[in-house]
């Protein structure tokens, strides 16, 4: 699995991890609801 590297200015490492997870996240939730729609469409 890759993991996407997020540039941001004046950042440090314990916040820098706190707002990939926050970006991670709201990917994996957009993907699964998009799936969902679409297995929603097909029955």
């Amino acid at each position: 699995m890759k993991y996407r590297t997020f540039t941001l200015p004046n950042t440090m490492g314990q916040q820098l991890n706190k707002y990939i997870k926050r970006k991670r996240r709201a990917a994996y939730l957009k993907r699964k609801k998009a799936k969902a729609k679409l297995a929603a469409k097909k029955k």
